[in-house]
């Protein structure tokens, strides 16, 4: 029997989660991230599917192409598409009297930087066992962050469109730089290589507990981003 079937069912739940999420703010607006938080719990559920399903893959022996090209489309709608749709609804939310194609304009970006980046992840070879360029997971994690811990409080003085826009491309391009990143795939031979991992999990553990989870999500890529290149500078 093709054991194929449990690993893309985690994928497509992952992709499922992804329509909840969307649905969420579509439906509640800011309040799908004041109010129990339903998008932040469909997106925490696509994370830990987007996690195991390769893992289980790899376990199982059933790991294809077939699984690649659905684990890609996914992510695109889950950890592209969804937040991006998330910062246009919600940003018209905040801005009601501009046009809604100048909110689709600065969360445009998010989703088609990391829908070019899955296209390219899965041509390029040199990603096997680490990263280059910000995964998009990783990217959604941030964006989110961003919504609730800038987005949300902002002041009405406060210039939301210009920064959420120089924001926006930073995200797109952080996803597809040549910037090498570690991964969960290969770990160091040491604890002394682990260091840099070890000081990334507790600074974000830090952050956690000090500023709360959305500052916490806010600050993973820039911690990941700075461990990564202390790992590769100073292995």
């Amino acid at each position: 029997m093709n054991r194929a079937w449990i690993p893309n069912s985690l994928t497509l739940g992952n992709l499922f989660c992804g329509l909840g999420a969307v649905a969420s703010v579509a439906l509640y607006g800011a309040d799908a991230f004041r109010e129990d938080q339903p998008f932040a719990l469909f997106l925490g559920l696509a994370l830990v599917l987007d996690v195991f399903d390769g893992w289980i893959a790899r376990k199982l022996g059933v790991a294809g192409p077939l699984g690649l090209q659905l684990d890609s489309l996914a992510d695109a709608v889950t950890f592209g598409a969804a937040p991006a749709l998330a910062l246009f609804f919600v940003l018209q939310e905040r801005n009601p009297g501009s046009a809604w194609f100048l909110s689709l304009a600065v969360a445009a970006p998010i989703a088609l930087g990391s829908v070019y980046r899955l296209a390219r992840f899965n041509l390029d070879t040199r990603q096997s066992n680490s990263f280059i360029g910000v995964p998009t997971p990783a990217n959604a994690l941030m964006v989110t962050g961003y919504l609730m811990a800038v987005v949300l409080p902002a002041s009405e003085n406060f210039p939301l469109l210009p920064v959420t826009a120089a924001f926006s491309l930073f995200s797109a391009y952080a996803l597809n730089a040549e910037w090498p990143l570690f991964s969960l795939k290969k770990w160091p031979a040491t604890l002394w290589g682990l260091r840099y991992r070890l000081a990334f999990a507790a600074s974000l553990l830090a952050a956690l507990l000090v500023l709360g989870g959305a500052f916490a999500a806010l600050l993973f890529v820039p911690l990941y981003l700075t461990a990564s290149t202390l790992e590769n500078r100073f292995p």
